[in-house]
């Protein structure tokens, strides 16, 4: 009995670093090691923990309290988010007239254009915390009419798309 609990304890771990594995080595080397890249379980904790939050534990939390006033925080958020919203524009411009309309390879290297490309593509993930931040704000301003289910799913599922992608293929 107990080499048989001791066998599946060893088989749980087992599956687990297979897939730690699996996952980081089939990630793009130039992006795996950045934070929240190379496996998945990061970025799907701190999605997970966004909806429990907004769904459960903040609305819970303010129920009986007055709402934060967030006015100031509101406005520097949508500066942030209006200054990186423009430096992607940019660079979104950028690629649109250097891009190759009929076949754009993928550039696989470390060259500088590569590693830009890599650096812009995670950049992009990233900064789709600071709209589930928004989600926060509102949250705990008690504008929760501003929180609908598409906007939840919206800044959960497209961020984790965007990481499948950009793990395994940036560029």
């Amino acid at each position: 009995q107990k080499n048989l609990k001791s066998y599946h304890h060893r088989s749980k771990m087992n599956v687990s670093y297979f897939l730690r594995d699996f996952f980081y080595e089939h990630a793009d080397s130039r992006i795996r090691d950045r934070p929240f890249m190379g496996t998945p379980y990061k970025i799907i904790l701190v999605y997970a923990s966004y909806i429990l939050i907004i769904t459960k534990l903040f609305p819970k939390f303010m129920e009986n309290r007055n709402p934060f006033n967030f006015s100031k925080l509101f406005t520097y958020l949508d500066m942030i988010l209006f200054v990186r919203s423009t430096y992607f524009l940019s660079y979104g411009i950028y690629w649109f007239l250097k891009f190759n309309w009929i076949c754009q390879p993928l550039d696989p290297t470390d060259s500088p254009i590569g590693q830009l490309e890599v650096r812009m593509c995670w950049e992009f993930v990233i900064s789709k915390f600071l709209y589930t931040l928004q989600s926060v704000v509102y949250v705990l301003s008690k504008r929760r009419s501003s929180v609908a289910t598409y906007l939840l799913i919206h800044h959960t599922i497209f961020p984790l798309m965007m990481w499948t992608g950009i793990n395994y293929y940036p560029g």
